[in-house]
C-alpha cells in the first residue's frame, strides 16, 4: 500500500529507493492482470490467523501445482468407486459426510450390491486398506429417524470390517437443533498419489445426478436421459421406476490431485484426532463413544509423490468454517474458523468484471452484501449473477434471499444484478462462487450464517496459472471451465455457446432463456417471476419480529456480526492502518500541489474517515 501510494503521488521523495520500488510494484500489478497471482487473491498467513481469532492454522497458506477436476453427482460417485475399488493393502481412504447409509449406490448402472457405498468401503477395509469415516449423526425432528438409522447402520458396518475399518458419527457441533457436521470430503491415496474431493455432494439418497438433470435436456453420448437416470437412481434405492420420490438434483464437487489434496487430509486428521471432552453444557459426543481400533490417532498422509501426475497448474487454498469458542474444537480451532467467509470477501474486493454465485440458499449475510455493494460502486460496469434454489422449504427462506438481493437491485438495477432459479423439479444444491473467471470456490458452505458461522464446513478456492483468451479477456482455465459447467447445466445451452461471451452477452442470453420456458424449460428469472412488483415480505419478516424470525431460521452463535469482532476499532488491523495513515499523511505534507497530490489527499481522507468511524479495515 505504501509503495504504490508513493508512486501514485509521484515527484521526489525523501526515500528515492521507495519511489523506485513503488514503480516496480505497480508494474508487477499490471503484469498480474495477464497471469493472476495466487498470493494476491488468497488470504495471507496473517489474514488466515485473523479469521481464526488469532489462532494459527497448521500447514501451508496455499499450495500450487494441482490438477482440479469438477464433477456432478454421477461423476463424483463413479470417481470414488473407481478409486476405492482399485485400492490395495496400504492404500488409504478417509471421508467426511453429512448423512449417509450403507445401501446408496455409487455406480447404479452396474446394477449390483457390490457398488453400494457400505459394501465398497467395507470390502476395501477387508483388503487392508486403511479406511476412516466421519459422518454426522443427524437430529430429530429435522432429520427423519430413517435417515439417522441408516447413518448408524453405515457406521456399524464399517466398524465390523476388522482392524482396518473405522467410522464415527460425529455430533460435535454447538447448535442444539439446526447445526450439523456438513463437510463432504473423500481423501483417497492409491499407489502413493493422493486425490481429495471436496464440495457439496453427499453420498446419500437421491444425489446421483447427471449433467443437465432435466427432461428437456437432449441426450448425448455418454450422458443418459433424465428418465433413465431417475430410474437407475430409484431402483438403486428400492423405489419404483417411473415414480420419482424426489426431484432431480444440481450439485458440484471438485477432485484435487497434488499438494492441495494433503491440505484436505490434514483437515480430516485434525477432526479425527480431536479428543476434547467438552463440558456438561457442551459434551463432545460421537457414536460409538469409543471403539478399540480408533484409539491410536491418525497421522497425516506423507507428501512423497504427491504432485499432480500431469504437472497441474492450479493453486488451491483450503477454506473452512468452525464455531468460535466451542469447547469441542479446542484442539484445532479454539477461536473458530471463518476463513471461508473472509476468503470470499477478499475475492469480491478484488473483482473488476463480475461475481457469479450459485447457492442453495443465498440468505442475507451482511458481510457479503456489503462486499458486493463496494464492488458495484467501485466498478460501474461490474455485474452480479445468482443461481439460487426456488422454492425453498418454507417461504421465510425465500424472503431471506430477497433481503440479500433487494438492496443490490434497488441501488444498481436489474441490468447489473441478475438472479435465476431452476425449473423442471430440479433442486439446486451447489455451493459455487466465481470472480472474474480468475478465482473460484467450490465447497460445502451455503451462503448463510450457519455455514459461515458454526456448522463444520470445508471448501477450496482456486486460481489457475494456465490461462486462455475468452471473449477478448484473459481467464484462468479452471475457474472459467467451472463457470461454463454452471451455465450449461442450469440453462441447457451447451458450454461451447458460452465460451466467448462477455458477461453482458451471457446475462442477455440467460434473460432470453428464462423468457422462453416453453422452448427451454430450465430457468426462471427472480426479478420478473418471483420478486416482481406484487412481491412483499410477510408481516412477520419485518421489524423486531422479523429479526427474531431470522435468528430462528438462520441462527448465529458467535455474536451479532461475523467479521466485526476481529476487525474491531482498536484492534491490531486498525493500529496498523492508523500507522500507515500517519506516515503517508506526513509524506504528502511535504509535496508540492499537483493533481496526483490531490488524489492522494482524497484517498487519505477516506481512509481517515473510515478509521474514525470504526469501519472494517477491508472497507
Amino acid at each position: 500500500l505504501k509503495l504504490q501510494f508513493l508512486y501514485l503521488i509521484g515527484g521526489r521523495t525523501t526515500h528515492p529507493h521507495l519511489l523506485m520500488m513503488g514503480r516496480a510494484a505497480t508494474g508487477l500489478a499490471l503484469l498480474a492482470a495477464a497471469a493472476a497471482q495466487p498470493a494476491a487473491w488468497f488470504l495471507t498467513e496473517a489474514e488466515l490467523g485473523a479469521a481464526r481469532g488469532g489462532a494459527a492454522r497448521d500447514g501451508p497458506v496455499f499450495s500450487e501445482g494441482n490438477a482440479v477436476d469438477p464433477y456432478v453427482g454421477k461423476g463424483l460417485m463413479a470417481r470414488v468407486y473407481d478409486e476405492v475399488a482399485a485400492m490395495e493393502e496400504g492404500d488409504v481412504l478417509r471421508s467426511t459426510n453429512w448423512l449417509t447409509g450403507p445401501d446408496w449406490e455409487l455406480r447404479p448402472e452396474m446394477n449390483g450390491t457390490e457398488t453400494r457405498i457400505g459394501y465398497v468401503f467395507q470390502a476395501a477395509a477387508r483388503r487392508r486398506v486403511n479406511v476412516s469415516n466421519l459422518v454426522w449423526i443427524g437430529r430429530r425432528p429435522i432429520q427423519p429417524q430413517a435417515d439417522i438409522d441408516a447413518t448408524k447402520a453405515f457406521v456399524d458396518m464399517m466398524n465390523e470390517a476388522g482392524p482396518y475399518g473405522q467410522a464415527r458419527a460425529d455430533d460435535r457441533q454447538p447448535h442444539p437443533r439446526f447445526g450439523s457436521q456438513h463437510q463432504k470430503t473423500y481423501v483417497m491415496r492409491r499407489n502413493g498419489v493422493t486425490t481429495s474431493c471436496v464440495g457439496g455432494i453427499d453420498i446419500t439418497k437421491d444425489r446421483w445426478d447427471v449433467r443437465g438433470q432435466n427432461t428437456s435436456y437432449p441426450a448425448r453420448p455418454g450422458m443418459p436421459a433424465q428418465a433413465e437416470a431417475r430410474a437407475l437412481r430409484l431402483l438403486s434405492q428400492g423405489g419404483q421406476a417411473g415414480l420419482p420420490g424426489e426431484p432431480g438434483w444440481r450439485d458440484m464437487s471438485v477432485c484435487v490431485t497434488g499438494p492441495g489434496a494433503l491440505d484436505v487430509d490434514a483437515s480430516f486428521t485434525r477432526r479425527w484426532n480431536n479428543a476434547a471432552a467438552g463440558s456438561w453444557l457442551h459434551p463432545c459426543k460421537t457414536y460409538p463413544e469409543a471403539h478399540p481400533t480408533a484409539a491410536a490417532p491418525l497421522r497425516g498422509l506423507p507428501g512423497t509423490n504427491h504432485a499432480a501426475p500431469d504437472g497441474g497448474s492450479v493453486a488451491v487454498q483450503l477454506l473452512e468454517t468452525y464455531a468460535c469458542d466451542y469447547a469441542c474444537y479446542a484442539s484445532f480451532a479454539p477461536k473458530g474458523d471463518q476463513t471461508a467467509l473472509r476468503g470470499f470477501v477478499k475475492a469480491i474486493d478484488r473483482a473488476e468484471r463480475f461475481v457469479h454465485i450459485e447457492d442453495q440458499y443465498a440468505f442475507l449475510l451482511e458481510d457479503i452484501q456489503e462486499a458486493l455493494q463496494r464492488f458495484l460502486r467501485r466498478e460501474p460496469e461490474g455485474k452480479v449473477v445468482w443461481f439460487v434454489q426456488y422454492p425453498q422449504d418454507v417461504s421465510v427462506m425465500t424472503t431471506l434471499f430477497y433481503f440479500m438481493w433487494q438492496p443490490l437491485v434497488a441501488e444498481f438495477g436489474t441490468a447489473r444484478v441478475k438472479a435465476y432459479y431452476r425449473l423442471g423439479e430440479v433442486y439446486l444444491h451447489t455451493k459455487l462462487r466465481v470472480v472474474d473467471d480468475t478465482w473460484a470456490f467450490v465447497g460445502s458452505q451455503n451462503l448463510n450464517r450457519r455455514s459461515y458461522g458454526y456448522d463444520s464446513e470445508i471448501g477450496v478456492a482456486m486460481v489457475d496459472a494456465a490461462t486462455a483468451s475468452r471473449g477478448g479477456r484473459t481467464v484462468g482455465r479452471a475457474p472459467h471451465a467451472i463457470r461454463m459447467n454452471s451455465l450449461e447445466d442450469n440453462s441447457g445451452v451447451p458450454a461451447s455457446e458460452w465460451e466467448n461471451m462477455t458477461i453482458e452477452e451471457a446475462m442477455a442470453r440467460l434473460d432470453a432463456v428464462a423468457a422462453a420456458p416453453e422452448a427451454q424449460p430450465k430457468i426462471g428469472n427472480f426479478a420478473t417471476s418471483i420478486f416482481n412488483a406484487s412481491y412483499a415480505p410477510a408481516w412477520y419478516m419485518k421489524g423486531e419480529v422479523g429479526k427474531l424470525v431470522r435468528d430462528l431460521a438462520d441462527p448465529y452463535t458467535c455474536g451479532s456480526g461475523l467479521l466485526g469482532a476481529a476487525a474491531a476499532p482498536g484492534g491490531a488491523a486498525h493500529a496498523d492502518l492508523r500507522a500507515v495513515h500517519a506516515e503517508l499523511t506526513a509524506e504528502l505534507a511535504g509535496r508540492a500541489p499537483s493533481r496526483r497530490a490531490e488524489v492522494g489527499a482524497a484517498l487519505l481522507h477516506s481512509l481517515g474517515e473510515a478509521l474514525a468511524e470504526g469501519e472494517r479495515p477491508s472497507q
